[in-house]
């Protein structure tokens, strides 16, 4: 068994698709249909929108590029008006579903499993359409996107030149101006799939009479700039560092104080590589566990195990694990301890590219502790939430 982010692409195209990711170079893919087409439906979103979880600000409405004012799809209380809605949609206009991820289990799974495999935060966009038009004009995005066309069709058309990754970063505004040139012009239909490079133009449009749903998975990667932000807060409260600099003690004073402050900074810094970078940023982010409420630690032998985390455990904990030895563990920006036992199943879970089998998840360690420590291990992993627990009926 392979992840939902595995399962999305048809057959080679993951690697590709992982390739031109890290060499940042567009590329249309053929997905798996079926894996697609139960992400998510216009049915789900319907009911989303009949019980309010979908309304202002989730949802945005865009015609010709421009965004439609709230007032003309919304009640005074904030759920949407349909008929409204309906009507403006008919008109060419596009329901946008910013980070809606979290409403629908199957793309929240989708999320963590491309958090897991590239190591970047990840959240996932809707846009339907129901009549000729497009949301938004040519523009580019100041992150990665994977379009993933879930219904109908939709015609994408990619500007030549590109914009620099550090130009990039500024993100788009409206007052900026377009490339003239088309190189790359496609229609996606259900099942297809496009990576976008950050800092790319383009364009999405719906033709006469066709309808298209489409996700858009946002993929944003941690740089140099992010390190080195994160660098000068390692700085502390740093005595030296917080002095004053000796403006009116002349030339030999300031390069005196100089010299002491690189210094100083250079200690402070050799300790908080790259490692500890990422280390840290990783442990930021919340497991994706979902509620416990109401769940006791029960699990039967086929149960299915699955990790939580949204990262990859890091070296020095796999290195931990081999040697039968602990780890702290960031998680949701909280330390936790884990014992030789849990980081032994946490381990096993986190290097499976798909749930396991409770049975096949305590016989992984069988050797090394007891039945007890091991039920015991996974009752602490469950309580933190690093794990899930689903039946495997």
């Amino acid at each position: 068994m392979s992840s939902i982010f595995s399962e999305l692409f048809a057959s080679g195209d993951e690697e590709r698709f992982l390739d031109h990711f890290a060499r940042k170079q567009f590329l249309p893919m053929g997905g798996n249909p079926d894996v697609i087409s139960n992400l998510v439906g216009v049915d789900a979103v319907n009911v989303m929108l009949a019980n309010g979880a979908l309304a202002s600000p989730r949802i945005r409405v865009a015609r010709s590029g421009n965004l439609v004012p709230d007032v003309m799809w919304s009640t005074a209380d904030g759920p949407v008006d349909s008929p409204a809605l309906e009507d403006l949609m008919r008109r060419g206009a596009t329901l946008v579903l910013d980070n809606f991820g979290p409403l629908v289990p199957r793309l929240l799974a989708l999320e963590s499993a491309v958090e897991r495999r590239l190591g970047s935060n990840t959240l996932i966009n809707g846009y339907l359409t129901y009549q000729r038009g497009g949301a938004f004009a040519a523009h580019y995005d100041n992150h990665d996107v994977l379009i993933i066309q879930v219904m109908g069709e939709k015609v994408w058309q990619l500007f030549s030149p590109t914009e620099r990754p550090a130009d990039s970063r500024r993100g788009w505004q409206q007052s900026f101006k377009a490339p003239e040139t088309v190189f790359w012009e496609k229609t996606l239909r259900a099942g297809d799939m496009l990576y976008i490079p950050r800092g790319m133009w383009h364009r999405a449009t719906v033709d006469e009479g066709a309808q298209s749903f489409h996700l858009a998975v946002t993929i944003v990667s941690l740089n140099g700039h992010d390190y080195a932000r994160w660098l000068v807060d390692q700085l502390g409260s740093d005595d030296l560092v917080w002095t004053d600099l000796p403006r009116r003690g002349g030339e030999a004073g300031l390069r005196q104080h100089e010299a002491a402050l690189v210094k100083r900074i250079a200690e402070i810094m050799a300790g908080h590589g790259l490692d500890a970078f990422l280390a840290d940023k990783d442990g930021e982010r919340v497991p994706v566990s979902g509620s416990r409420v109401g769940k006791p630690f029960a699990p039967r032998d086929n149960d299915l195990i699955a990790c939580a985390l949204r990262r990859r455990l890091p070296p020095a904990a796999k290195q931990a694990e081999a040697d039968g030895q602990g780890f702290e563990l960031k998680a949701a920006g909280q330390s936790h301890r884990l014992t030789p036992a849990m980081l032994a199943l946490l381990a096993t879970v986190d290097q499976a590219t798909a749930p396991m089998p409770f049975r096949e998840l305590m016989q992984a360690a069988a050797d090394r502790w007891s039945v007890g420590q091991l039920m015991q291990s996974a009752k602490r992993l469950f309580e933190k939430g690093f794990i899930t627990i689903e039946s495997g009926e």
